[in-house]
């Protein structure tokens, strides 16, 4: 892969500056603003993308076993997917090279993933469906997955904007999940997106936001009240996707709880995540989970796989609440570190074996 950066005072001309010379299969691997004291005497306030080309005779070597003539070159949405699918597969391959789980019987099997800490009840479900005397790893695969709900991404609507809500408590990431999201959108699907935040109570997530809203030359809103909300989703009523990020609850606070049920009623989104991080005990998920259930939770979006390494608990929340994952981040870089939920790469982690 040919790698390439390119600077300019916005991402836009960045990427138009990286497309003039590496074309339109150029695909965006980082952004970042230019700090002041940079050794390269780069103007502060500068955005510096890093761009990626595949080269021909690699992708043909690769994915071209029969090449003909007539093959068309990837889209540039392809070769995101396929970025996502390789860094997918390095995280399996992590945990397997790193797991404890050996092939072995399925009761010594099933008494690994019990005092791992899966929940008995889905576990006695999983045992039942595949043959609690069947040591084929695939077959536990394969059942633990069947029941770990996915939603395939965000959706999408024909007219007018679909709205993307992220709650959850202080700390999990969400700002910076905000901006991954958005920015797949954008740069990767073309879409036209904007920011809304309600997050008034942290000026640094307002500056993160508005940081990369201007790296990324999309319009931000800051909203302090439900009607201001109102006002900002008319604002951007001709955009394909508006991504609202809101400020983190307590759990345990009856009247900020309230507070974000008043703004989600007012907001009327069409997915409303409630963002989890892998970093935290299991039974604190749970209350997580119980308390932010007095606001309509469509999805589970699960943060910091990287500082966890534990897949397990997506499995058994999903499975207890019966809602889906949408996605899993593993890392801070945007937009690059946040995987699709797929329900048999979250099994084949935590079961430790390939299929």
């Amino acid at each position: 892969m040919i790698i390439k950066r390119f600077t300019a005072k916005s991402a836009a001309e960045a990427l138009s500056l990286a497309r003039q010379e590496l074309g339109e299969d150029a695909v965006i691997l980082h952004t970042r603003r230019v700090p002041e004291g940079n050794p390269f005497a780069i103007p502060a306030g500068m955005v510096e993308l890093t761009v990626g080309l595949p080269e021909k005779e690699d992708s043909q070597s690769l994915f071209s076993p029969h090449p003909s003539d007539s093959a068309g070159q990837p889209s540039p949405r392809e070769i995101a997917e396929l970025r996502r699918e390789l860094e997918s597969l390095r995280e399996t391959i992590r945990r397997l090279a790193t797991s404890s789980l050996k092939p072995r019987s399925s009761s010594s099997l099933a008494s690994a993933l019990l005092a791992r800490g899966l929940d008995p009840q889905l576990l006695h479900e999983v045992a039942t469906d595949v043959g609690e005397d069947n040591p084929e790893v695939s077959r536990w695969v394969g059942g633990l997955a069947s029941r770990i709900p996915t939603s395939g991404g965000i959706g999408s609507r024909q007219l007018g904007p679909y709205v993307v809500v992220l709650i959850g408590p202080t700390g999990v990431g969400k700002t910076t999940t905000l901006a991954k999201l958005a920015a797949q959108k954008k740069i990767f699907e073309e879409k036209r997106v904007a920011f809304i935040t309600a997050d008034t109570y942290r000026i640094a997530a307002i500056e993160q936001l508005r940081t990369f809203a201007d790296i990324a030359d999309i319009p931000i809103e800051v909203v302090y009240t439900p009607a201001e909300a109102q006002a900002a989703l008319r604002r951007f009523r001709y955009l394909d996707y508006i991504f609202v990020d809101t400020a983190g609850r307590s759990q345990r606070n009856e009247d900020h709880l309230a507070d974000l049920r008043t703004l989600i009623s007012a907001l009327e989104p069409d997915e409303v995540h409630l963002v989890l991080s892998l970093t935290s005990r299991p039974e604190l998920l749970d209350e997580v989970v119980e308390r932010f259930s007095c606001v309509s939770i469509t999805h589970f979006l699960f943060t910091k796989l990287d500082e966890s390494g534990d897949w397990l608990p997506i499995a058994n929340l999903c499975w207890r609440h019966k809602k889906p994952v949408s996605y899993i981040t593993n890392g801070q870089c945007v937009p690059e570190d946040i995987l699709l939920a797929d329900a048999r790469q979250i099994a084949e982690n935590i079961i430790g074996q390939e299929p």
